[in-house]
């Protein structure tokens, strides 16, 4: 992607909180996780292009509420992504 695309989209990104739904347990855990393929879907349905390669999860996010992950846009651009899961 060129530069100006990329601050274009990093923008875009940084003023985004992302709701993906899920099951969940009585206690509030999911009952699988939510992973980088499952943020990336997300993207993709927007027609945002964005590998889940590039989306790093630190930890398995296994509980509803707010999470952070990092997007990696390019070697020297990287963002903190909202996400929110939810039942």
């Amino acid at each position: 992607m060129k530069d100006n695309k990329l601050t274009e989209l990093s923008k875009k990104l940084q003023n985004m909180e992302i709701t993906i739904y899920s099951d969940v347990t009585a206690k509030g855990n999911l009952f699988g996780s939510i992973t980088s393929k499952d943020i990336s879907k997300y993207f993709n349905n927007y027609k945002m292009r964005i590998n889940h390669r590039q989306i790093k999860v630190k930890q398995p996010i296994k509980s509803i509420g707010r999470h952070e992950v990092d997007v990696e846009l390019s070697a020297n651009l990287s963002i903190k992504l909202a996400i929110n899961v939810t039942n």
